[in-house]
């Protein structure tokens, strides 16, 4: 297996048999893959008591392509997180593209619905194809509301500003006066949808070729 293939930092997502998804971020490579906390776009912790299967998938760097592995999850006695490591028969390329995620700070601001004034502007936790989550002061809307926005990008020396409609999943206070909200795109059109996606990739590569 290329030594380069996992990284302390990378970005992993977790599915599970009852096809629930997790995005978590390895800790430590080792003989196992040290992972940090995996929970979900609402904010919950995956429950992990024994081991179980589950399937991960991350973007091969050289190849900037998702590929997937069947792999066990479990806890060891200190209650720290662990993959089991692939066999390199067992790194298959992903037969579906998926909205990966990467955590990075961009700014977004949020607009009236035609998009002609801006009414705050935050700026993202994590962002993927998807959805996005959001740092702000106060709440963005309550849960099941909708928001609209612009995400402003920067892709191959190009600024793109990407206009959204999203609707409010999660609503999560991080400090006294921090909260953090999740969004899921309902209304975007798919080529901005491929931006993102080439976004997301990009800077995961990014991300691991500074280590």
């Amino acid at each position: 297996m290329n030594e380069k293939e996992f990284w302390p930092g990378q970005t992993l997502e977790i599915h599970t048999d009852d096809e629930k998804i997790y995005d978590t971020q390895i800790l430590r490579v080792d003989d196992t893959l040290k992972i940090r906390r995996p929970v979900d776009r609402r904010g919950v912790t995956l429950a992990a008591e024994g081991a179980f299967p589950v399937t991960v998938y991350f973007h091969r760097m050289e190849e900037k392509m998702l590929y997937s592995f069947p792999t066990v999850l479990f806890k060891d006695m200190h209650r720290e997180y662990l993959l089991a490591m692939p066999n390199e028969v067992e790194i298959k390329k992903a037969q579906r593209r998926k909205m990966f995620r990467v955590e990075i700070g961009v700014q977004v601001d949020l607009t009236t619905p035609d998009y002609a004034d801006v009414i705050e502007t935050v700026f993202t936790k994590d962002i993927s194809g998807g959805g996005m989550a959001c740092f702000s002061r106060a709440p963005l809307a309550e849960r099941q509301a909708y928001v609209h926005g612009i995400l402003h990008l920067q892709i191959e020396q190009q600024k793109e500003a990407i206009p959204f409609k999203a609707r409010v999943v999660a609503i999560r206070k991080r400090t006294l006066h921090v909260f953090q909200t999740s969004l899921e795109f309902i209304e975007l059109k798919e080529r901005n949808r491929e931006k993102i996606i080439k976004f997301c990739m990009t800077k995961q590569i990014e991300q691991a070729q500074l280590l």
